[in-house]
């Protein structure tokens, strides 16, 4: 699966599941990153395959 972390493309070998397990096997907390597929926002128990587009937008925090 192709996928977009914060503007740099890369490739995963996840397939298809959910979101939430795309994350963590990227050592990504759901609270920290927006995830956007074919262009928009979607939360983390979306199920996606390897021909969706996917983005993933890390959040900056802090005070």
């Amino acid at each position: 699966m192709k996928i977009t972390l914060n503007g740099k493309k890369q490739k995963s070998k996840f397939k298809k599941g959910k979101i939430s397990v795309l994350l963590s096997k990227l050592s990504l907390r759901t609270e920290e990153v927006i995830v956007k597929v074919n262009g928009k926002p979607v939360p983390e128990d979306t199920e996606i395959s390897d021909k969706d587009k996917v983005e993933i937008i890390k959040v900056v925090f802090g005070g």
